[in-house]
């Protein structure tokens, strides 16, 4: 929640994303349901403000935010001030069409984070 902030979440088995700058939300959806069984979710998202989700490492919706995101040096938190995984905690305005006692941490085998500062 807040002003600024993303979320990587499922919607009617959906894989969507969620990004918050200054307070306007932008959503991308997948087009189709994810598979059964066991699926690796991705997400990525450019200086340029290019979204993108990607479903077994293959791109599957694209979006784009208005104008480039601003990252001051030293002020790269700004964006991730606090990463949860599988759940939300705390008194939050959801970004996207889920709700705070949805947790997925149970199905969660790993999670990567990767941060380019090219």
């Amino acid at each position: 929640g807040g002003v600024h902030g993303y979320a990587l979440y499922i919607n009617e088995g959906h894989l969507c994303l969620g990004f918050r700058r200054w307070g306007e939300d932008t959503i991308i959806i997948s087009p189709g349901k994810l598979p059964g069984g066991s699926f690796q979710v991705g997400a990525s998202v450019s200086r340029e403000g290019v979204l993108a989700i990607l479903v077994d490492g293959k791109p599957v919706s694209s979006g784009k935010i208005e104008g480039p995101l601003q990252v001051q040096e030293g002020h790269e938190r700004v964006m991730a001030p606090r990463i949860l995984v599988g759940h939300s905690d705390g008194p939050i305005n959801p970004i996207g069409e889920y709700t705070r006692d949805q947790n997925l941490s149970d199905y969660i085998a790993s999670v990567e984070l990767r941060l380019d500062n090219s």
